[in-house]
């Protein structure tokens, strides 16, 4: 579990924040889930039998595409979710909220959810606490992945075998198809994390050149850890 191994505290604070989340809203389960670099969903739950709670992408895909939570009041019967794993797992959950839990530039970091065993809605008064949990899980998380990053981006800077490392050269702006592609690059989504900004907006530095950048034969963009180091250390 990302939230837990590698940050205690965070796992912590997440595991209290989904006591509240579910107390907020008066439902017996709570869960967040993390995405991972590789696509993939770590899951932190809450609640009695929630470890029987299975990943289910779709719904975590389906909640962390919008921008407004996504209510479903009777699971059973909806038409995209009603024969999942989720809907007919023996913790017979018929209720779900899920909001998604952004950072400040958009880039989406997880989904908190709730669970009830009765078809419901939330009251608006529900609706604003769990608004109010999710900020707070949101805002932990983010300030987790900009530190997890800052500490990637770091390695550069530890000499390895008892000598510093040669500065790898500068990159061209294309690398044509064929040459060799430096190692240890940096991708948009990864530059994004660390600034807390979009991925539009790191290709607009690239394109600008604020931000030293080449691509790939595929047209993809890549950046050296070394000048993302020196965009760090550059007043803004």
């Amino acid at each position: 579990m990302i939230v837990t191994e590698r940050t205690p505290e965070t796992g912590r604070l997440c595991a209290n924040l989904l006591f509240a989340a579910a107390t907020t809203c008066h439902a017996p389960l709570a869960l967040v889930a993390v995405v991972e670099p590789d696509g993939q969903w770590s899951m932190l739950r809450y609640g009695p039998g929630s470890g029987g709670l299975p990943v289910d992408d779709g719904l975590f895909g389906a909640v962390g595409r919008g921008f407004e939570p996504l209510e479903i009041g009777d699971l059973l019967r909806h038409p995209q979710f009603g024969g999942t794993d989720l809907a007919t797992s023996p913790l017979g959950i018929r209720s779900v909220y899920g909001l998604p839990l952004r950072a400040q530039g958009g880039s989406l970091l997880g989904v908190l959810c709730v669970f009830d065993r009765c078809v419901r809605r939330l009251s608006n008064r529900e609706r604003d606490g769990l608004d109010a949990i999710a900020s707070k899980i949101a805002l932990r998380l983010a300030t987790t992945r900009r530190s997890d990053a800052g500490r990637l981006v770091a390695d550069d800077r530890q000499p390895r075998g008892g000598a510093d490392r040669p500065t790898a050269p500068r990159a061209p702006d294309f690398v044509p198809a064929g040459n060799a592609i430096p190692a240890r690059l940096l991708h948009s989504k990864d530059v994004a994390a660390i600034f807390d900004v979009t991925e539009r907006t790191v290709a607009n530095w690239a394109k600008g050149r604020r931000l030293p950048s080449f691509r790939t034969a595929g047209g993809h963009l890549r950046f050296q850890r070394a000048d993302v180091l020196a965009l760090q250390d550059r007043p803004w």
